[in-house]
């Protein structure tokens, strides 16, 4: 159930109901693309393990993925360094930590899709590095080791591939990063003496048997993996699958199409030549070329032969053939379930047998744990036997109850017994029932909701003076839970339901928990139920720009939301600085259950300069005594006390819904400056929602977004200055045909600002005199290495109309600048001076010269996102820009 806000905003929330991956209970989240049961049947028993290490989420590749774990079975996992925090997002206007999020968010729906597992460490993306020593400026070096080791020994590969060789033919400082942990990670993962499993969130040693690079560049001895073959299940090659599993990273652009015909990738080996050679030890891939890259691993389960738990085990998934009909395939898969579990259950390493185990006995474990994962699957959807568990709302109030619905449908020709059904901590009323086939049976009960939905990495911000997440661990037992079990694994609610099929008993993990609604344009939807606070305040801009000293009278809009399942009253107060004030500080509302209201405060007086917090706090009424039991819902009793935060909900359509924190504080950043009267600006937009024209037109400045197409038609002349946002030429199709009514334009006395862009800029007639950008990748500028200056020579642009002095820069963080030239013509005159991404100096930031009686300025300083922050200097100087050809009055 949505909350009906305009700005979608949800009362926080989140369950922290954790399952391990390798857990003997088996997930049955639903799979975007269903995999028929006889091919989950023939990926029993196939136990070899690969981890694909890359930077970002953008560096995996899909086909290849693809085709190891759906063409192969081979259970394959993804592990990148950061969550993609930086960089363009053509989807939305997500930056930063909310970027992190949806990208996270798409990884998991890829997950969903290639059957893969995935995993990441603390590092947050900060963007393009130069090299590895920026990067390690950033993230210290022994505490993203830590991570890589940790999650090796957790899902203990046999085989490491890395697209990256380390040093600088890997362009981007990020990419050298992950290619270097990679290979410190593999030789340290098996040595405990120089890296001690207290580091390693107290995991054992593992040896990694093969250690492989993706290369472009063939010698001889690498292997090739023809990923353009054909998947003969699905009709596709795993190159389209890959390509199609891709376009859900809608947030990282559109992703080349691949060709038809054999699409090959080479492996190299990094631990000396591979001979290229089938396997002789009993490899479970022997007729596959896959079986190369496991040339020097023992993956079958004759690698157990000394272990006699398992050799019983081996022989029962030996004895299913490919042609087998459905009920001996049956019956067969619960034999391999009840000898897995018998042997899994003998192993005394202590709970959960898969992460305490080490060597021989953790490898034993873990492929035990995937064989009843995998038979289990395959076993019910072979009986034919359907799980859906819903709720009846998707946001629940912490403390508060929704109604849960789980049904049982019988597709298969046997009876089958449930014995328990179990949603939270609570059985549902009606335990033990048998299913008929061709039936349904249902069970109806409450899931008591106790913590809110939330990004785990989150909460604890940044590690002081670096760009990793801050994890906070028990000292004496530092156990990082949430990276060593990977991301794919979280579940915030669940089902667990326990049923005899063939006589075999099968725990079934469900999960999330989902609420179905329906939507005019996407039918039937399903979504995630979350934890959420019983209240949620906020305002609707954030921060927002302000001319101080100047009066005025600024209507600020409220947003308070409910998710209680029963209508409710709250008082609601702004705070205002002395000064300032509203004609009613507090008002009293009745908000209807899951529901929320709208509330306008008309603030008057003057801002003083700096920034000024605007806070807003609803209080809820005193909470009345009620029963432990109501209505057969258990509920929890919660303190009433003041409320300052709400909770955002991110919608896009190829996800799960996300959901962060904001606080209720509107900040005014109050600036004084000037900009001309006659000042009036046309913007055109590129594809992605900067906020510039509205950031803008809070400082009282004209600007008025305008069609590129019709450039060459409209009647410019009651404009002074045309803005072209960042990569607008490259994103806008319309607008590089107008060139030549931009540059008349300036001819005939106006202001073009154009915003950085790429290699379209190098375009004719884009730029009135040539720039070159270093290749393959233009220089940025990342905030906090050195401040930006002014040099002795200054340039007009910084006197008019406001006078920009050095204290104008001294709050710019994050990027300060992007696609700044490596050379530029003469005729550019520079305005600025600051230190790229190599600590070097370069005057390339803002670049600006006549065109006829005009002016024309290219600008790689990030505005976009210090206006976006507020930055009073920023304001300052993008005005100036913008005011480039008027003239100032005496």
């Amino acid at each position: 159930m949505m909350l009906p806000s305009p700005l979608r905003i949800i009362a926080c929330g989140a369950i922290m109901l954790f399952a391990a991956r390798a857990n003997a209970q088996m997930s049955t989240s639903p799979a975007v693309v269903p995999t028929p049961w006889r091919e989950e049947a023939s990926a029993v028993g196939t136990t070899a393990r690969v981890l694909i290490i890359g930077a970002h989420p953008d560096d995996e590749d899909n086909a290849l993925i693809a085709w190891l774990s759906l063409g192969r079975h081979v259970e394959t996992a993804v592990l990148s360094l950061t969550r993609g925090e930086n960089g363009v997002n053509p989807g939305g206007r997500e930056r930063e930590q909310m970027l992190g999020m949806v990208r996270t968010a798409e990884a998991l729906a890829e997950r969903k899709r290639d059957g893969a597992h995935q995993y990441f460490t603390r590092a947050y993306d900060f963007g393009f590095a130069k090299n590895d020593s920026v990067a390690y400026d950033a993230w210290p070096r022994d505490s993203l080791l830590r991570d890589v080791v940790a999650v090796i020994r957790a899902f203990r590969p046999h085989v490491v591939i890395t697209p990256f060789n380390g040093d600088t033919t890997d362009r981007d400082g990020q990419h050298q990063v992950a290619g270097q942990l990679a290979r410190q990670a593999v030789a340290l993962a098996g040595d405990t003496v120089h890296h001690p499993a207290r580091l390693s969130s107290l995991l054992g040693a593992w040896n990694v048997e093969a250690f492989y690079q993706l290369v472009d560049s063939v010698r001889p001895t690498d292997l090739r993996v023809n990923v353009g073959e054909m998947d003969g299940e699905r009709g596709r090659t795993y190159a389209e699958l890959g390509a199609d599993i891709r376009r859900l990273q809608r947030t990282q652009g559109v992703a080349p199409a691949p060709p038809v015909g054999a699409v090959s990738r080479y492996l190299r080996n990094l631990r000396g030549d591979s001979s290229n050679t089938e396997a002789s030890r009993g490899n479970d891939l022997s007729h596959s070329p896959a079986s190369t890259i496991f040339a020097a691993s023992d993956t079958g389960w004759t690698r157990f032969a000394a272990l006699s738990l398992a050799d019983s085990v081996r022989r029962a998934i030996d004895s299913i053939a490919a042609g087998d009909p459905r009920e001996a395939v049956v019956v067969r898969l619960a034999r391999i379930e009840r000898l897995a579990a018998r042997a899994h259950d003998g192993l005394a390493c202590g709970e959960p047998v898969e992460l305490n185990c080490s060597g021989a006995m953790g490898d034993l474990a873990l492929s035990l744990a995937s064989t009843r994962n995998r038979s289990a699957r395959a076993l019910l959807d072979a009986s034919g036997v359907v799980i859906d568990v819903t709720a009846e709302r998707e946001a629940v109030a912490m403390g508060d109850t929704v109604g849960v619905t789980t049904r049982v449908f019988n597709g298969g020709r046997a009876p089958i017994i449930v014995s328990s059904v179990l949603v939270g901590d609570a059985l549902f009323p009606e335990n033990a029932a048998t299913v008929m086939p061709d039936s349904v049976q249902t069970w109806s009960g409450y899931l008591l909701m106790r913590g809110v939905t939330t990004p785990w990495w989150l909460p604890s911000g940044l590690l002081a003076g670096t760009w990793i997440y801050r994890v906070l661990l028990n000292p004496a037992r530092p156990v990082n839970t949430q990276l060593i079990n990977g991301e794919d694994s979280r579940l915030d609610t669940r089902a667990i339901v326990k049923l005899r099929v063939s006589d075999v008993e099968v725990t079934a993990n469900v999960g999330p928990i989902v609420a179905r609604g329906e939507t005019g344009l996407r039918g039937d939807e399903r979504r995630p139920v979350a934890g959420v606070p019983r209240f949620s305040v906020l305002l609707e801009q954030g921060n927002q720009y302000a001319h101080a000293y100047v009066p005025f009278e600024r209507l600020m809009r409220v947003w308070v939301g409910s998710a209680l399942s029963h209508e409710d009253t709250v008082e609601v107060t702004m705070k205002l600085p002395p000064g300032l004030k509203t004609d009613s500080a507090t008002r009293s509302i009745v908000l209807p259950a899951g529901g929320g209201r709208t509330l306008f405060f008309r603030v008057r007086g003057r801002w003083l300069l700096g920034r000024t917090p605007i806070d807003v706090v609803a209080t809820p009424r005193p909470e009345l005594p009620r029963p432990e039991l109501q209505n057969g819902r258990r509920l929890l009793g919660i303190a009433t006390r003041d409320v300052k935060t709400g909770f955002v909900a991110l919608e896009y359509p190829h996800i799960a819904t996300q959901r962060y924190s904001r606080s209720a504080t509107d900040s005014i950043q109050a600036v004084d400056f000037r900009a001309p009267a006659k000042l009036r600006v046309a913007f055109i937009r590129g594809l992605r929602d900067e906020q510039i024209d509205s950031r803008v037109g809070e400082l009282g400045v004209e600007i008025y977004p305008i069609d590129p197409s019709a450039l060459g038609i409209a009647d410019l002349s009651i404009y002074t200055t045309i803005l072209i946002a960042p990569r607008a030429y490259a994103e806008v199709e319309a607008l590089l045909p107008n060139v030549a009514a931009i540059r008349q334009f300036a001819d005939r006395g106006g202001t073009v600002v154009v915003m950085y862009g790429r290699g379209e800029l190098l375009l004719p007639g884009v730029l009135p005199f040539p720039i070159a950008f270093r290749a393959p990748k233009p220089i940025t500028a990342i905030g906090g290495q050195m401040p930006i200056r002014i040099p002795a020579s200054r340039s007009r642009l910084l006197d008019w109309p406001n006078r920009i002095t050095s204290s104008d820069f001294d709050d710019w963080s994050g990027m300060q600048a992007r696609e700044l030239p490596a050379t530029f013509d003469s005729h550019y005159k520079t305005v600025v001076e600051l230190s790229d991404d190599d600590k070097k100096a370069t005057s390339a930031g803002v670049l600006s010269t006549p065109v006829g009686k005009g002016m024309f300025i290219y600008t790689s300083l990030a505005f976009e996102r210090q206006l976006l922050a507020t930055n009073p200097g920023a304001a300052r100087l993008f005005v100036n820009l913008l005011s480039a050809s008027l003239t100032p009055k005496p």
